[in-house]
């Protein structure tokens, strides 16, 4: 026997009228509930276990237009009990458009108490057919979950969760799809460049690894859909990045900084790039060093915080960008005089005293003072 057809009906598999196997006897996958009805497939066998009387079969057509069991397959029967059936394979997304998923977990969305167990069913067939069976068309919404066909709960370790623009993502083995799918939870917070500074984010979050709850639900247009959830990484907000960013800038001050020896002056832009040597990752908070003044003085107690504040006012930003000297650390910033620049040298904290030059109001006179 080469092909034999197999007809569900009513949460059973019919390979002859009076010989139908409880979708138990067939190896589908243990999340299957029921297949819908008038489904055939016609299958390709492979082999026959006489000692456990077992069909051993693949599937070779998931849509067969049903008319009649074929007459040497009712023949074959007539002499040959089976039992049960072993699908060497099965194509997930062929199998999806066909059955019902059992929904596995009440608490999560999309879940319902399982429907109750078939009636008994005793088929009447009349043979040939005139006409092929048919699946009737869905008559729920394409995106109506059906039910949830696989959910697990994993302690994920931070190298496994890759940060994207708004959302984290994680892959994992599917059992039942048979493959591996990419599952993401959105947060509008994090952005890629976050990659680099993970590990301040488990160390404020209490571990290296997290809590994540997965699951597929199968839609009703056949197809499915990955959810994710984590309690840890819904508490990454606008507060819990501004701290991770103040205690990467506190680590400045703790920080030798290996400056290049003959740098005396650095723009926000370098400053960034010489702290990302020494703290990788810093500059992943900073999108255009416009905040780095702010942060600077916000965590460290500055002994000229109003001084400071006052000369980032009359900074003349649109002509030099402000410049830091790492020691002792300080800010030199340019005030436009009528008829001069200024250039005004002011500490963060230490004692020494603020310093003024003066030179004439063109840019090449003041690069020139820049580079003395």
């Amino acid at each position: 026997m080469q092909f034999v057809l197999l007809l569900f009906q009513h949460n059973h598999a019919w390979l002859a009228p009076e010989n139908g196997l409880p979708l138990s006897s067939l190896n589908l996958p243990n999340t299957i509930e029921a297949v819908h009805n008038d489904v055939c497939w016609q299958l390709q066998v492979i082999s026959y276990e006489a000692h456990s009387t077992a069909l051993v079969a693949e599937v070779s057509n998931y849509n067969y237009p049903f008319q009649q069991f074929l007459p040497q397959q009712l023949q074959w029967l007539d002499t040959t009990e089976i039992t049960s059936i072993r699908f060497l394979r099965l194509s997930t997304p062929q199998l999806l458009w066909h059955v019902v998923f059992q929904r596995v977990n009440p608490d999560l969305p999309g879940s319902a108490d399982a429907p109750p167990a078939p009636q008994p069913f005793t088929p009447s067939f009349t043979q040939p057919q005139a006409t092929p069976h048919t699946l009737a068309p869905a008559t729920e919404p394409a995106s109506m979950p059906l039910g949830i066909i696989w959910q697990q709960t994993y302690k994920v370790p931070l190298q496994n969760i890759r940060f994207g623009f708004g959302n984290a993502s994680m892959v994992f083995y599917v059992e039942p799809l048979m493959q591996q799918e990419a599952f993401h939870i959105e947060n509008i917070h994090l952005r890629p460049e976050f990659d680099a500074v993970k590990d301040y984010f488990w160390k404020k979050l209490g571990g290296k690894q997290i809590e994540v709850t997965v699951w597929v639900e199968h839609l009703a247009d056949g197809t499915y859909q990955n959810h994710a959830k984590a309690k840890a990484l819904a508490k990454i907000d606008a507060n819990f990045i501004e701290s991770i960013r103040f205690e990467l800038v506190r680590k400045v001050f703790k920080t030798r900084i290996d400056a290049e020896i003959n740098k005396a002056l650095f723009t926000p832009d370098e400053l960034l790039g010489q702290f990302n040597r020494n703290l990788p990752g810093m500059g992943s908070f900073y999108d255009d060093s416009s905040n780095l003044f702010d942060d600077l003085l916000s965590v460290q107690s500055a002994k000229h915080y109003k001084h400071l504040r006052y000369l980032s006012t009359l900074h003349a930003a649109d002509t030099m960008k402000l410049r830091f000297v790492l020691q002792p650390f300080s800010f030199i910033f340019l005030i436009k005089g009528q008829h001069q620049f200024h250039l005004v040298w002011e500490t963060l904290d230490s004692q020494e005293a603020t310093y003024l030059w003066h030179t004439e109001k063109n840019l090449q006179a003041l690069k020139v003072q820049l580079n003395q």
